[in-house]
């Protein structure tokens, strides 16, 4: 099958199998083929349960700042699938898009020949796509985000040059394990003998699991601690975000200081330009012409629950508690722990079950919420949220990125930036 124009190859990615047989032998035949299995660039692989992405934001962010040229490959996408790979802050054209993926898809067919019941799936398509367009590019410094995991994530099949992993929590069990440390063993998958490691806030049985890992494969490892970001420097230079960004700018800064020597970053602008990093839907506040408030924020598991329960207390602490939660998932367990947690801070609750076709039903979604909060919750679909957008109560919106980006695309008209 050829496929010549944008919205065809992205009708096509997007109809890709999501998960397959869980091994890197078909992203491992992409690289090979293509001969991006090693890149000229110093790659930054970064992995961990939540997190991860606010850091390589912060990462692509200070680097480009600082003069140097920055490749990012992250996921999922909000708005434009070309979200996901980007050079210095701009996203990948139309046209290397296009070319990317028809350099790569007679590849992809020959390995699906030969293997029919492993076929190629959307996430090795668009992490091949990527590192080709990186080699291509030449960037000094390429941040890799994982999608899933680290063992077996596509991301794992090229060589990195400094690992990082932010946390370890409960999430993706099917595939990552039913214990922390279970889960934390297939994060380790990202270490390469002898390849420093930067660990982010991680305790436990998980911590016990990565030293563990990295002994075996003689990793040298710096810990990153959010004491490196001191209370009175949080209050004067991060107010404005989240507080659960404090660790992650404390891995992000750990990070920069492991590399200083071979990529300088002057203090002064780490201070500037840190706190300017931007990484849609964490917290991200918008207002409307009624004087309310909309706050989006793309927590996916019982952690990201947790963090925001600590900013629902912040801002009642400040006098402007929320009123209305706006929720949908795409995995029933997340759900139902997420509910849990947040449900009894609502006045009301909207369940959003359209938007993307993974998405848990009404039925399930019910399922998922304890049954005392039952009478004050709604079922919505996505084209009647336009007019609850538009009332002064406080909302949040939360539990899936797939309805986040729905709605921005939907409803944007709705929204205003605060001033």
């Amino acid at each position: 099958m050829d496929l010549f124009d944008f919205e065809s190859i992205v009708h096509f990615l997007e109809h890709r199998p999501v998960h397959r047989h869980y091994t890197l032998e078909g992203i491992q035949y992409l690289l090979d083929s293509s001969k991006t299995r090693r890149l000229p660039s110093f790659v930054i692989h970064v992995a961990g349960t939540n997190g991860k992405g606010s850091v390589c934001a912060i990462l692509a962010h200070v680097y480009h700042q600082a003069g140097y040229k920055v490749g990012f490959y992250s996921s999922p996408h909000l708005l434009d699938i070309r979200e996901r790979i980007q050079i210095s802050g701009t996203s990948i054209s139309r046209e290397d898009f296009m070319r990317q993926f028809q350099k790569l898809q007679t590849i992809a067919q020959d390995w699906e020949k030969r293997n029919p019941q492993s076929p190629i799936s959307h996430f090795e398509y668009l992490t091949a796509m990527a590192l080709s367009f990186f080699k291509e590019q030449r960037p000094e410094i390429v941040v890799l985000e994982t999608g899933l995991g680290g063992r077996c994530d596509a991301t794992t099949a090229t060589a990195a040059d400094l690992s990082v992993i932010t946390t370890i929590h409960y999430d993706h069990q099917l595939y990552l394990g039913e214990t922390l440390g279970e889960i934390a063993r297939e994060k380790a998958g990202i270490l390469l003998p002898k390849i420093p490691l930067v660990l982010g806030n991680i305790q436990g049985e998980a911590l016990t699991v990565l030293r563990e890992e990295a002994q075996i494969r003689e990793v040298p490892i710096l810990w990153a601690s959010s004491s490196s970001i001191g209370e009175e420097e949080w209050a004067q230079h991060y107010a404005h975000l989240p507080l659960y960004q404090r660790d992650n700018l404390a891995t992000a800064k750990a990070v920069v200081g492991q590399l200083q020597e071979k990529f300088p970053v002057p203090p002064k602008l780490w201070h500037r330009e840190s706190p300017r990093f931007y990484w849609p839907c964490r917290w991200e506040c918008f207002g409307n012409e009624a004087g309310g408030e909309i706050v989006f924020d793309g927590a996916h598991n019982l952690e990201g629950a947790e963090a925001i329960l600590r900013e629902i207390d912040r801002y009642r602490f400040l006098g402007k508690p929320f009123s209305q939660l706006i929720f949908g998932s795409i995995e029933a367990i997340r759900a139902r722990a997420m509910l849990e947690v947040l449900a009894p801070q609502f006045r009301e609750i909207f369940l959003v079950a359209d938007g993307y076709e993974r998405h848990l039903s009404p039925e399930e979604l019910l399922n998922c919420l304890p049954s005392r909060f039952l009478e004050k919750s709604h079922v919505l679909s996505l084209s009647r949220i336009g007019a609850l957008l538009q009332g002064i109560e406080k909302k949040l919106i939360t539990g899936s990125l797939y309805m986040l980006g729905s709605i921005l695309q939907n409803h944007r008209a709705c929204l205003r930036r605060p001033a």
